[in-house]
């Protein structure tokens, strides 16, 4: 046990880092002091912090990427996870990153588009469905995973015929007669059976009484 000579607390040795220069090889200030330590030192010399940062990993890039590639495949879901709560609340400085890399690096966005649009088919026909509805002023705001689950719930198969060849996103009320493309709307139907339905109204999913309660 040790006393920590900020917060005075009286913590297991495992709670202070190690230092060689230390009489018992550990530094006098706790873990959780430190750190809230450095935090202060660095808001009040963030300039000063930020130049250090940059000319180190100006001279250092390799040994930086490195550490930045070990760090992500050992935590991958936690910096995945993490991305994406910064970019939802970052939308507007996200984007702008996002089409800065894409106009520097064409060739790699061209790559990962190509990749996306292949691993991703169904959430690809509800982007394109979207944007065709929205050039004809009709509201769309299905989203792909909202797809997906709907695919999941039906198991993946035609809801008329029960092929799982070619599933495509069926409007249950036709555009034509005011539809929509939402979640309350869509069935999936295989490419036959959408085309031989036509602009009807015909509701194939077995719990549409539900959905219309």
């Amino acid at each position: 046990m040790k006393r920590c000579r900020i917060c005075g607390k009286v913590k297991p040795l495992e709670e202070f880092d190690k230092r060689k220069t230390g009489r018992d090889g550990h530094r006098t200030e706790c873990h959780v002091c430190r750190q809230k330590d450095k935090l202060a030192y660095c808001e009040r010399n963030r300039e000063r912090e930020a130049a250090r940062a940059r000319k180190w990993y100006a001279e250092n890039q390799e040994r930086a990427s490195a550490s930045r590639r070990k760090y992500y495949r050992e935590n991958r879901e936690a910096v995945i996870a993490s991305s994406q709560k910064w970019a939802e609340s970052n939308r507007k400085k996200s984007n702008g990153y996002k089409q800065k890399w894409a106009k520097a690096n064409p060739e790699k966005m061209r790559e990962c588009r190509t990749r996306w649009v292949k691993e991703n088919p169904e959430k690809r026909q509800v982007i394109n469905r979207r944007r065709k509805h929205r050039e004809a002023n009709v509201i769309s705001n299905l989203s792909g995973d909202e797809w997906l689950m709907i695919l999941e719930k039906y198991g993946h198969k035609c809801l008329c015929c029960g092929s799982t060849d070619n599933l495509t996103i069926d409007h249950v009320l036709p555009l034509s007669m005011g539809g929509a493309l939402i979640a309350g709307n869509v069935q999936p139907l295989c490419g036959v059976c959408n085309s031989a339905k036509g602009p009807r109204f015909i509701d194939y999913r077995p719990d549409w009484w539900a959905q219309a309660t």
